[in-house]
C-alpha cells in the first residue's frame, strides 16, 4: 500500500484507495465527497516500540478507547459508497489510545517520543490533505470527528464546542456562534444559530427522527440535569477546535464532533455477537448518511453528492404563507448560467407534490410558482430548489411554506339521472364528504310529493304513484356542515317516470289446486314491473270486491281464483297502483 511519505501532491491520492502511515499506524482512505470522517480513538494496535502515555504535573492522560469507532468510520464510508458510488475521506488512527491520542495537542497526545509524534503528525497530515482536497474541489464541506462515550444516558452527543453553560441558554449569543466550530455553516444557513444547533433541522433532530436519540436536539436541547448535577456531555475537542470554522479560525470546512453512544449505534449490546454488531453499525451508518444528506441541503446550500463546487445561490427566498387551494407569489430565480438545470422538491408530497412546481422564464432569469395539492394544508413545508451546473456541482436554496386551511363546502358524489316505471321504489345514496371531517346533515330542497331524505345518511327514497307517471321530476338534496355557520352544498339530479300502461290480461281455466275437482280461473297479466297489481271481482259490474294486491317483480304475473267455479258469472278487472 502507498505510504504518506510517497505522496507528493493531492492528485496522487485516488478516491477509494487506502494510504498508510509508518507501520500502518495511521490510515487514510481517500475520498471524492465534501465529507471527512476521522476516528482518532478507535485503534487497538499496541506496538511495543511506542511507550504508554503517562500522567504529568500538567495534565492527566485519558487512555480509554472509543470502541468500534474505527469500524463505524468504515461503515459510514460503505454507506456512502452504496448510496452514491462515491466516498467520504476517512482518517483512522490504528494505535491504541494508551499509546497516542490524536485528539489532543501533540505534547499531551504523543508526549516526547519521536515515533509516537510521527503517528500523531501523520494522522493530522491526512486530515489536512483531505481538507485541502475538499476545499479545492467543493469550496466547502464538513468534517466529523467520530468518538464513543461511556455515559449512562444512551444518546449521541453532537459537539459544536459550546460549553455546558452555553447549552442551557434559551437563545445562543453572537459570541457563541462566532466561537463554534460551525460558524461558516451558520453564516450560510438561512436559520438562526440556535435553530442550526438544536432546531427541527439540526443534525441531532434529523438523526433523532431516524430513531437515534441525540443531544442537542428539539427533544433534548441541553444535556439535562440528574440529582442536581448536569449530565455528562462531550462538546468537542482538539480536532474540531483546530479544524472548525470559528471566527478566529476562518475557513469553509465546518467541524462537528459526534460522541456515539454504545447500544444500537456502535454495537447491539455488551453481549451481542460480532455479526449482530456489524449489522447495527451498518444501520446507523446508513441513517447518518441520510441525515447528512438532509443537513447539507439545509445548511451548506449544496448536496452531499455534489460532484464539484456548487453554483452560486439561486436566490435568498422568503418564507411564504398562503391559503388552502391557492398558490404562491412568483419567486425569482437567477441561474449562474443559462445552461444550468434546476428543479424543485417538497418535504411533504402530500401537500406539495412534483406537479406543484411551476417553473417559468428563460435564460438565467427564471421563476417559480408553487401550487399545493387540492384541499391540502400544513405548516413548515420545505420547498427546496436545486441548481446543477454542467460540471456536476449542485447547489440548494429553500424556504418554509405554510398553507393555512380554508373551510371547504361538502362534496357530493355524482348521481346520474334515471328513468323508472311508476311504482318502483327508489333508494339513492346521495352522500357527501367533508374535507375537514365535519358531521353532515341532509335535507330535501325540492322534489316530488312523497320524496324523502334520510337526514343522517343522505339516502333519497321515493315511490312514484300512477298519478305521477309520464313526467320528469327534478330533485335537489342539500348537505350542511354541523355547527354555526356550517357550509352547505346542493346536489341536483332528475328522475323521469315512464307513462303507466294498462296490463294485458289473459284468462284461462286450470285444474283445481290439491286435486280439487273444481277448476280455477287463472289470470295472466303482462305489463310494467313496478306498479301494484290489484285484482277486483264483481257479479254485476256495480259492486266490486278486492281479491288481491301484489307488486310483481316479473312479467307476466299469474294469479288464480280458486273460487271462480262457485259463481254463475264473475267479472274481473286489474287496477295499477299506488
Amino acid at each position: 500500500m502507498p505510504s504518506l511519505h510517497s505522496q507528493t501532491n493531492l492528485a496522487s491520492y485516488t478516491p477509494g484507495s487506502t494510504y498508510w502511515g509508518r507501520n500502518n499506524y495511521t490510515e487514510y482512505i481517500a475520498g471524492n465527497m465534501p465529507l471527512i470522517i476521522s476516528a482518532p480513538h478507535g485503534g487497538d494496535d499496541y506496538p511495543s516500540e511506542l511507550p504508554n502515555r503517562t500522567n504529568t504535573s500538567t495534565y492527566t492522560v485519558t487512555t480509554d478507547p472509543d470502541l468500534w469507532t474505527a469500524n463505524l468510520a468504515r461503515a459510514i464510508r460503505t454507506a456512502c459508497s452504496n448510496r452514491y458510488g462515491r466516498y467520504p475521506h476517512v482518517i483512522i488512527c490504528n494505535v491504541d489510545r494508551a499509546k497516542v491520542d490524536c485528539n489532543r495537542e501533540i505534547i499531551e497526545g504523543a508526549q516526547n517520543n519521536t515515533n509516537t509524534q510521527t503517528v500523531w503528525k501523520e494522522f493530522h497530515a491526512y486530515i489536512n490533505i483531505a481538507r485541502q482536497q475538499v476545499s479545492n474541489t467543493y469550496g466547502r464541506g464538513l468534517y466529523i470527528d467520530l468518538h464513543g462515550h461511556g455515559h449512562p444516558i444512551q444518546k449521541n452527543e453532537i459537539g459544536y464546542d459550546l460549553s455546558d453553560s452555553d447549552m442551557f441558554k434559551t437563545t445562543f449569543s453572537t459570541t457563541d456562534d462566532n466561537e463554534s466550530t460551525i460558524h461558516a455553516l451558520s453564516e450560510r444557513s438561512r436559520q438562526s444559530f440556535t435553530d442550526v444547533v438544536r432546531g427541527e433541522l439540526s443534525l441531532g433532530s434529523i438523526l433523532e427522527k431516524r430513531g437515534y436519540p441525540c443531544v442537542p436536539s428539539v427533544s433534548s436541547p441541553n444535556p439535562g440535569v440528574s440529582n442536581g448535577v448536569t449530565n455528562a456531555y462531550f462538546n468537542g475537542g482538539y480536532n474540531t477546535q483546530t479544524y472548525g470554522t470559528s471566527l478566529a479560525n476562518g475557513g469553509t470546512i465546518d467541524a462537528i464532533q459526534i460522541e456515539c453512544n454504545y447500544t444500537n449505534v456502535r454495537a447491539k449490546s455488551s453481549t451481542s455477537s460480532y455479526s449482530e454488531d456489524v449489522a447495527v453499525r451498518a444501520n446507523f451508518a446508513s441513517n447518518l448518511v441520510l441525515s447528512l444528506e438532509e443537513y447539507f441541503k439545509y445548511h451548506l446550500e449544496m448536496t452531499l453528492n455534489t460532484q464539484a463546487t456548487p453554483p452560486p445561490s439561486v436566490n435568498s427566498f422568503s418564507d411564504k404563507t398562503i391559503l388552502e387551494d391557492g398558490f404562491t407569489s412568483t419567486s425569482s430565480i437567477t441561474l449562474a448560467s443559462a445552461s444550468n438545470t434546476f428543479w424543485g422538491e417538497s418535504s411533504d408530497p402530500n401537500i406539495v407534490d412534483a406537479s406543484g412546481f411551476i417553473f417559468g422564464g428563460s435564460g438565467t432569469s427564471r421563476n417559480l410558482v408553487v401550487r399545493p395539492r387540492a384541499n391540502a394544508y400544513g405548516s413548515n413545508v420545505i420547498v427546496m430548489v436545486y441548481q446543477q451546473a454542467t460540471n456536476g456541482g449542485v447547489g440548494t436554496d429553500w424556504y418554509f411554506l405554510t398553507v393555512n386551511p380554508v373551510n371547504d363546502a361538502p362534496i357530493f358524489s355524482s348521481v346520474a339521472d334515471r328513468t323508472i316505471n311508476p311504482g318502483v321504489s327508489l333508494a339513492i345514496p346521495a352522500t357527501a364528504t367533508d374535507v375537514e371531517g365535519a358531521t353532515l346533515g341532509y335535507s330535501l330542497v325540492s322534489g316530488p310529493v312523497g320524496c324523502a331524505v334520510n337526514p343522517s345518511t343522505g339516502t333519497v327514497t321515493w315511490r312514484p304513484t300512477i298519478a305521477q307517471s309520464g313526467a320528469a321530476y327534478p330533485m335537489v338534496i342539500r348537505a350542511t356542515e354541523s355547527g354555526v355557520g356550517g357550509l352547505s352544498s346542493d346536489l341536483s339530479f332528475q328522475t323521469t317516470v315512464n307513462p303507466a300502461t294498462a296490463p294485458q290480461v289473459t284468462p284461462s281455466w286450470v285444474a283445481g289446486a290439491g286435486g280439487s275437482s273444481s277448476p280455477q280461473l287463472q289470470l295472466s297479466m303482462s305489463g310494467q314491473v313496478g306498479p301494484d297489481y290489484t285484482v277486483w271481482a264483481s257479479e254485476d259490474l256495480v259492486n266490486w270486491v278486492n281479491l288481491t294486491t301484489t307488486t310483481p317483480t316479473v312479467s307476466p304475473y299469474v294469479w288464480a281464483d280458486p273460487n271462480a267455479a262457485k259463481f254463475l258469472k264473475r267479472f274481473y278487472q286489474v287496477k295499477l297502483g299506488p
